[in-house]
């Protein structure tokens, strides 16, 4: 099971930003430091898998964390990974005209603020001095208790450890016994092997690993009529009344506000590189003719010195294709396999 999903994957979905932070912030307490970091919204959250682009990319990395957030926006991610002051070797972003939209940059303003009430204060600083010492004898005891039994124990993970009633409902429901490996992952997690399915059992989420969150459809799309109903036509008109006259309005500011953050990483010697990522391409089309997006940021790039790599560079054949697409603008996890080893090559 951790060979598939790793050893940090949690079952289930964050729910809220605020608890993704906290997954997040936990992650970095765990890890001396990260090689990659990737940072969007949504559309980045189920596009790029960690533990896939480390099999694809060795050489990146042993730690990569996707650290992008629901409905936020690539801008609150490079303040959140300012405001922590930190320095891995290179920065992933994912922009998309809602990355440049007040919509989403005023959820992006609430993960800041969260993040800020978090940050520690004068008290805790204090504190934490004191326990320094304490501290690091801890962390040295528990990492020679991972290199020795807990690699052979792994039930020693206090994240694996499941009650005894727990093991009894298997006994009393044989039909709950794990028979697949997200099942598993979801019993030794937290107890459970039901799936919660979402959109009319279109889908469900069943783990987040690294910050990557997999959704799996069960079942695909059956006729582009249903696509169309129910994950094209209402994205388009949302975008088109809300997302693309907010980017087109407030670009400039948003433009603006990501290249100041984006230059105090590079001051720290952090290699950027900006991805637009597949959207479903009769979306894509619409978005384009209606925004002209491509050429802003490919100047945007340019400007600030870095690599950009476009949409069109996923193949316009994936792009094509509904079924590689939970709705027009997120893909699902049997097709961010492709999304995340294609953006290996193009790294």
């Amino acid at each position: 099971m951790e060979a598939h999903f790793g050893r940090s994957a949690q079952f289930g979905y964050p729910g809220t930003n605020t608890r993704k932070l906290e997954w997040f912030l936990t992650a970095l307490e765990q890890r001396e430091r990260f090689d990659t970091l990737i940072v969007g919204n949504s559309m980045c959250e189920y596009s790029i898998n960690p533990i896939e682009l480390k099999r694809a990319r060795p050489d990146i990395g042993p730690e990569v964390y996707n650290a992008a957030f629901s409905a936020s926006s690539m801008i609150g991610g490079l303040r959140v990974l300012n405001a922590l002051e930190l320095a891995p070797e290179r920065v992933v972003i994912c922009a998309s005209t809602g990355d440049f939209s007040a919509y989403q940059n005023d959820y992006a303003q609430l993960l800041v603020e969260a993040l800020a009430e978090r940050m520690p204060g004068p008290e805790r600083v204090f504190a934490d001095i004191c326990l320094e010492d304490l501290r690091e004898c801890r962390a040295r005891i528990e990492r020679a208790l991972a290199a020795t039994f807990a690699e052979v124990v792994r039930s020693a993970d206090p994240n694996y450890r499941r009650k005894l009633g727990d093991f009894l409902n298997l006994v009393a429901y044989p039909e709950r016994i794990p028979r697949t490996l997200d099942e598993l992952g979801r019993f030794l997690a937290t107890g459970r092997t039901a799936r919660e399915a979402l959109a009319d059992g279109r889908y469900h989420i069943g783990y987040s690993a690294d910050g990557f969150l997999g959704l799996e459809m069960l079942k695909p799309w059956e006729s582009d009529e249903v696509f169309a109903q129910l994950a094209l036509d209402p994205l388009v008109a949302f975008y088109r009344q809300t997302i693309f006259p907010d980017y087109l309005a407030n670009k400039e500011r948003f433009f603006g506000e990501a290249a100041a953050e984006i230059a105090k990483l590079q001051r720290r010697g952090v290699q950027i590189v900006i991805v637009q990522l597949p959207e479903y391409a009769t979306f894509a089309a619409g978005e384009e003719e209606a925004t002209g997006f491509r050429a802003e940021l490919q100047n945007f790039a340019a400007k600030a010195g870095v690599k950009l790599i476009l949409s069109d560079q996923f193949a316009a054949g994936f792009m094509a294709d509904k079924q590689n697409f939970r709705d027009a603008v997120h893909v699902h996890e049997a097709s961010s396999v492709y999304v995340t080893a294609r953006l290996a090559e193009l790294l």
